[in-house]
């Protein structure tokens, strides 16, 4: 089990170079901003900065259609209409969502807009993109360790019944997705990244593969393709731990991590 550690220490044992790997939340609240400073001054000792995706290009490449269920179709198409309206009744009590102005998103993305509605907007951006920001007024060399084209293409692959499914389900227990949200950011805040990676392994079930451990495996491979470079990797949290997690993957090809306590 590794140690309790947001930021990590990467070298190369082949060019000694050191990089540096920060696990991060895609919210606006404190939380997630408390070691943020601390984990900048790691940042100005790299020369490269690389964030999941390109945050810049993905402005132009990331279409709205991509986000949006097919042919025009909203959640009624896939719920009877007594289901939609308990579900309508649900998010709009608990959550302060108006779900009609949702009803043609995928189901993934109005489930994660209702869990990012839990938590509280203290700063004006997410925290992957007040670090992409940074860099860039550093001036450092941008890239993303996913292409945008890859990152599309993986919300193309989630199965829109069992996203349904999986929306249905969350919203069964009002309490419990308020409680699993909260529990996430104060994993967090302990910098607990193997129970931050065991929870969203088990919230994401039949799609743990599709945006887990497939793209751990990619993100990995070009950290260690990139080990001659000195570094900033920015990714979320959760991909950090276990077995089929970043860290393990690129130890496994030859580079050294170690945490450093923030």
């Amino acid at each position: 089990m590794l140690e309790n550690s947001l930021l990590w220490e990467i070298s190369d044992p082949n060019s000694n170079n050191i990089s540096y790997i920060f696990g991060t939340m895609h919210v606006k609240d404190m939380v997630a901003f408390e070691r943020v400073d601390s984990a900048i001054n790691y940042m100005y000792r790299c020369d490269s900065y690389f964030g999941e995706m390109d945050l810049k290009a993905s402005q132009n490449e990331v279409k709205y259609i991509d986000y949006l269920l097919p042919d025009n179709k909203s959640l009624k198409y896939y719920l009877k209409d007594r289901h939609y309206e308990k579900m309508f009744k649900i998010v709009k009590k608990a959550y302060g969502v108006n779900l009609d102005e949702l009803q043609f998103f995928k189901p993934f993305i109005i489930l994660t807009k209702i869990s990012e509605s839990i938590l509280d907007e203290d700063n004006s951006m997410p925290l992957d993109y007040f670090l992409w920001q940074k860099a860039e007024g550093l001036n450092m060399k941008m890239y993303g360790l996913e292409t945008v084209a890859e990152q599309v293409k993986t919300m193309y692959k989630l199965d829109l019944d069992e996203q349904v499914r999986m929306l249905r389900k969350s919203l069964k227990n009002i309490n419990q997705l308020k409680t699993s949200t909260l529990q996430l950011a104060q994993y967090y805040q302990e910098q607990d990244i193997n129970q931050l990676f065991k929870s969203t392994k088990k919230s994401l079930g039949k799609f743990r593969k599709i945006l887990l451990y497939n793209r751990n495996k990619i993100m990995a491979e070009r950290i260690s393709v990139n080990a001659t470079q000195k570094s900033f990797y920015t990714i979320g949290a959760a991909h950090l731990a276990g077995k089929k997690g970043v860290l393990k993957l690129i130890k496994d090809q030859g580079l050294k991590v170690k945490a450093i306590i923030l």
